[in-house]
């Protein structure tokens, strides 16, 4: 495991030297090496569990049925065209029904480092892979009794599509924290 993690930190420190060497015009036009991007995504992983923990218990288990979404934050530096390295910030709210006899919101702050891989990147349409790693904190209400936890989080981005220039809109499909599918704009610069 240690060669590997090596390996890869070797991979990294040549990357801006590897793609230095390359002429412009060789890279597909003006590469851009940052990438900052805003999304909205549903079906996150809070959101699965809390809806399968409710269903196995019957609607005993108080846990939220009910979210606001997930907002996320994210950045990319890419050493490389198709190659880049980064991290997200998200949050998401959840609440309980009214009809139930008890009340819950809870908050969900997650903070993951990732790497994205471009399958194609031209100016102005991109596909892409991520994969994410981190931990969520959790602030949980339920009926005055106030409770914090931590979970791993993770997000698997299975295929996500750009169009645009500098700034595109974006669409992607995947698993996790920032959710199955998500929408947003994100800038090149």
């Amino acid at each position: 495991m240690r060669k590997l993690l090596l390996i890869s930190i070797a991979v990294l420190m040549l990357c801006p030297v590897l793609s230095a060497q390359r002429p412009a015009s060789d890279r597909g036009g003006e590469f851009r090496h940052n990438e900052i991007g805003l999304s909205y995504g549903v079906g996150t992983t809070p959101t699965v569990i809390n809806a399968f923990a409710t269903l196995f218990s019957m609607g005993t288990t108080k846990l939220d049925n009910m979210s606001y979404g997930a907002l996320s934050l994210d950045y990319h530096y890419f050493p490389i065209k198709h190659v880049g390295i980064g991290g997200t910030i998200c949050y998401e709210q959840g609440f309980t029904d009214e009809h139930r006899n008890y009340t819950t919101n809870s908050h969900y702050f997650t903070l993951m480092a990732g790497a994205k891989f471009y399958w194609f990147n031209t100016p102005y349409v991109g596909m892409y892979s991520r994969a994410s790693l981190g931990a969520t904190a959790i602030y949980r209400v339920t009926d005055g009794d106030i409770r914090y936890g931590w979970l791993p989080a993770y997000q698997l981005g299975i295929a996500g599509i750009e169009v645009g220039g500098k700034v595109r809109c974006f669409f992607e499909f995947g698993s996790g924290n920032r959710g199955a599918f998500q929408a947003g704009i994100r800038a090149k610069f």
